[in-house]
């Protein structure tokens, strides 16, 4: 992160996360209502969590019952200040107890270095009924708003990923889409959001 901010021009590296994650928390919530309102109860799965503010927002607004996975030790601790249950860890050297009703990946799919290994860990951990919710920044939409293919890309995205690419390693990692959402900004997509279930892989899938 501070390569990252520093890049950015950003100062005030904790209040800008926690400003982003709250925003991104209410964006979330509201889309995500009928879709998480049925599972209270039910066990939630963030990858890469961060700070926990929108698990912590999850729980409190559906009742679900949420780990936090992070990297981050500091993160994590911020995370345990908001009553929440954490892992140190990544998504290749990490192994759930048990399998969850919910896998969120939320802003993260970007920075994994496999990112079909990645997908295939998480529905090894998934209920055979489970629902993985995961997002991707559109990086057409940063192309177009920085009018630069370079300007577009970030340090901290091994992967520059797009809707039909990260649909195809979905399909490929068995999993089916069975809502999209478009998450705008400005009027023009920067993330589309999927809720998912799994599938049989489908291993000839190429983006569309």
């Amino acid at each position: 992160r501070e390569l990252v901010y520093s890049a950015m021009k950003i100062e005030d590296h904790a209040a800008e996360l926690a400003t982003s994650q709250e925003n991104y928390a209410k964006l979330l919530e509201g889309i995500l209502a009928p879709i998480l309102a049925p599972l209270k109860g039910q066990t939630l799965l963030d990858m890469g969590g961060s700070t926990g503010i929108v698990a912590a927002r999850l729980r409190d607004k559906f009742g679900v019952v949420p780990l936090v996975v992070d990297p981050s030790r500091d993160e994590l601790a911020k995370a345990q200040a908001l009553g929440l249950d954490t892992a140190l860890g990544t998504i290749d050297r990490f192994t759930p107890n048990d399998e969850s009703a919910v896998i969120c990946l939320f802003q993260t799919v970007e920075h994994l270095l496999d990112v079909r290994a990645g997908l295939a860990s998480l529905r090894s951990w998934l209920r055979v009924d489970g629902l993985l919710l995961i997002d991707v920044c559109e990086v057409r939409w940063n192309m177009m708003r920085q009018k630069s293919v370079a300007r577009a890309m970030k340090l901290d995205h091994p992967f520059a990923m797009t809707d039909p690419v990260l649909r195809a390693y979905l399909a490929r990692a068995g999993f089916a889409v069975r809502k999209r959402f478009q998450l705008a900004d400005g009027g023009m997509v920067r993330k589309w959001l999927y809720v998912c279930g799994r599938c049989d892989p489908q291993p000839w899938a190429v983006p569309d």
